[in-house]
């Protein structure tokens, strides 16, 4: 029987800590320990925690990230298998027994993972759908091309990997990209498999770590930098089918943040100047080369299509009172 120790980091995370740590606890399969890394928080996160005591221990270390708060639980960890989950989001009662049972029927397998449902920061339910498909198996060329692991607290690893793979990347310059950048090391050497059904609900936020644009930007970058620098050293793939992936990838992550700069940041500069490199790379998506001409109108002219567009919307939202 596999032991599991449910691993949560948190900084300041005194809002929904509670309802994180009741939710492991109430694991049909029994968990070995529960362990609460507080990284250098200024909130008091030691009385949340002290009522769950001895099932759940508190550990507090200097501020150094999310990669370094998990990193630390892992090494202190006892079990067989680590489960990691935020401390905003809620696993469901059977998450650890229905990935325990697919870790089990599979000895070669190295991490398992599941796709979440949403939730609002009330914790009401988001209507979300999920990708068709989920690789599972040899996914390394598949993760290549995008991340495909949502959360952290949708997995459950070995623990024996990160001894073959190494821990999160504590860099500064990877904080929001440091799950990703574990997870291709780990597809790299062993196989990932998709573990179905509803188990854990991710918490989506107005705030925190990734929706600072402009770092989050440069995280992604580091860990393409990353995968080049692996590739040479020990290519695991053709030239040709890393190049292919690597490509794809770069392409959708500066139409993906184009459109953030476009949409929440409503900087248009910064939009035009990243879509003009994902068509660099693609020059014939008429989807981007749409998006580039709106990005570079006139400021007058882009007003009165913003103000054409919401009178089309509101239209759409009127009764028809005939």
């Amino acid at each position: 029987m596999l032991t599991v120790s449910a691993v949560i980091a948190t900084y300041n995370g005194t809002r929904y800590l509670a309802q994180a740590v009741e939710s492991a606890l109430a694991q049909t399969y029994e968990l070995l320990e529960i362990i609460v890394v507080d990284d250098g928080s200024r909130e008091d996160i030691r009385s949340i925690v002290a009522p769950y005591a001895p099932k759940v221990k508190y550990v507090r270390q200097e501020n150094g990230g999310p990669a370094a708060a998990r990193n630390h639980g892992i090494r202190i960890a006892r079990g067989d298998v680590i489960a990691l989950l935020d401390d905003d989001d809620l696993w469901h009662p059977t998450k650890t027994a229905e990935q325990v049972r697919l870790l089990q029927a599979h000895p070669e397998c190295a991490l398992v993972y599941s796709y979440p449902e949403l939730v609002d920061e009330e914790g009401a339910l988001i209507p979300n759908q999920g990708p068709r498909e989920f690789p599972s198996g040899s996914v390394y060329l598949d993760f290549l091309k995008s991340n495909r692991i949502n959360s952290p607290s949708g997995t459950l690893i070995r623990r024996e990997i990160f001894s073959r793979v190494g821990y999160f990347d504590e860099s500064r310059e990877c904080i929001s990209c440091e799950d990703y950048d574990l997870w291709l090391r780990i597809a790299c050497n062993g196989e990932v498999l998709f573990c179905e059904g509803s188990l854990f609900s991710y918490r989506v936020r107005g705030t925190g770590i990734s929706q600072n644009l402009d770092k989050h930007l440069k995280a992604n970058f580091y860990v393409f930098n990353k995968l080049i620098y692996q590739h040479i050293k020990e290519a695991r793939l053709s030239d040709q089918d890393f190049c292919k992936a690597f490509n794809f990838n770069i392409h959708n992550t500066l139409k993906r943040f184009a459109y953030k700069y476009y949409f929440s940041a409503t900087n248009r500069s910064k939009a035009k100047s990243l879509m003009l490199e994902a068509l660099q790379k693609y020059p014939y998506c008429p989807k981007d080369i749409l998006y580039f001409c709106i990005f570079s109108m006139p400021d007058w002219l882009f007003e009165k299509l913003r103000k054409f567009k919401q009178s089309l919307f509101a239209a759409r939202l009127t009764p028809d009172l005939k």
